[in-house]
């Protein structure tokens, strides 16, 4: 079921898996307050359904901007989730090995400062990620 789509972000809920899939958008410096406002959207939706496997698709995300925005984008989307109920978030890797490099780092360092109550972990499919998230094979 589509909760919230525009031209920038779809939040997708399948209530039988309670798994809510976001194919996550650009992350460009001239559009910072829009992926503000998309990583809202999907704490919302997260809140206001009490959805515990949360699917984030970066597998075709651009990413143009400042490893300091990066940073401060994740780290306030990481916070926001935190007093939710959301326990497992599973996230589609894109091709660049660089990126991934860099968020894994990123991820590191959240979980010791940060330290969220969900469980978080990097897939190559978003196959593998939603059998995590529930246990079950998908077509």
């Amino acid at each position: 079921m589509i909760l919230y789509q525009d031209g920038f972000i779809t939040l997708d809920y399948d209530p039988s898996t309670d798994v809510l899939y976001a194919a996550c958008p650009d992350l460009q410096d001239f559009v910072l307050l829009q992926i503000h406002a998309a990583f809202n959207r999907i704490v919302s939706a997260v809140g206001a359904y009490d959805i515990k496997n949360l699917l984030l698709d970066f597998s075709k995300t651009t990413i143009d901007v400042s490893d300091d925005d990066y940073k401060m984008v994740l780290s306030q989307f990481v916070q926001d989730l935190m007093p939710t109920c959301v326990k497992r978030v599973a996230r589609v890797i894109s091709d660049d090995a660089v990126r991934e490099a860099r968020v894994a780092s990123l991820a590191i360092e959240f979980k010791k400062e940060l330290k969220p109550a969900f469980v978080f972990r990097n897939f190559t499919s978003q196959a593998a990620a939603r059998y995590w998230l529930t246990g079950k094979e998908t077509a």
